[in-house]
């Protein structure tokens, strides 16, 4: 195994939902952190993320990737600023507020869930395939180009264009001079497609939704057996990192 890798895993229905999963994930990681870079990649807002501080079975990562790509802060060093500044380019999020205040198929989820980069709602299948394509089009009309994100029937993720999982592992690989074959992605529904499919190792835990196993993923991504972190642990094993 090389000196370092970086290890990406996303954490609802991945990393955490089986508390025995994630209790043998975290010590097959103690045994790795001199070698492994440990990403979480979430759709969460960093404050959403405080409950992992207190599970004692949660190993604190080196990068905290949150707000679906949206935001980047290093355990040592704080906030990325330049995926910041690359974020903010075309981001107005005043913007976005008042173009999806016209659209009532869409309900605003809690405050702790909104961030700087990222507008969250729920909206239900079938209006989603209608609304979506439009409310795209008036958001790039209205000045702001977004990523709309939806997963788990029912999540919908207004982000700047320019953000996601999968652009976010591109940065952090870049930023510690690795290449994708030395990334390892790990998810469970739509918001990590992205970044499993950049052609390195990748793992769609057995418990992944629909949604992301049956949307064409390629057959470099591992279908696991296991579920939840214990198919982080597979995919582990299985490209031969422990």
């Amino acid at each position: 195994m090389p000196s370092r890798k970086l290890l990406v895993t996303d954490i609802d229905g991945t990393l955490v939902g089986d508390p025995d999963a994630t209790r043998r994930l975290a010590e097959v990681l103690a045994a790795l952190r001199e070698h492994v870079i440990l990403a979480y990649a979430t759709g969460r807002t960093l404050r959403q993320c405080e409950d992992l501080a207190a599970n004692p079975h949660v190993i604190q990562p080196d990068v905290w990737v949150t707000e679906v790509g949206a935001a980047i802060r290093y355990a040592d060093e704080g906030p990325d600023e330049a995926w910041r500044a690359k974020m903010a380019e075309t981001w107005h999020r005043e913007t976005v507020v008042q173009v999806v205040a016209g659209w009532p198929e869409l309900t605003p989820q809690s405050a702790i869930a909104d961030g700087p980069f990222k507008v969250p709602f729920q909206i239900a299948p079938h209006d989603a395939a209608l609304v979506l394509p439009k409310l795209a089009a008036q958001l790039l009309e209205a000045g702001t180009p977004a990523r709309l994100v939806y997963s788990s029937q029912r999540d919908l993720d207004i982000i700047p264009a320019a953000a996601g999982k999968g652009p976010a592992v591109q940065h952090l690989a870049r930023r510690f001079g690795l290449g994708l074959e030395d990334v390892l992605t790990c998810g469970d529904s739509a918001n990590d497609r992205d970044m499993l499919v950049l052609g390195g190792p990748a793992v769609a835990v057995a418990n992944a939704h629909a949604e992301l196993t049956e949307s064409g993923l390629p057959g470099t991504v591992l279908r696991a057996r296991a579920g939840f972190a214990d198919g982080v642990v597979e995919a582990l094993r299985h490209y031969g990192w422990v």
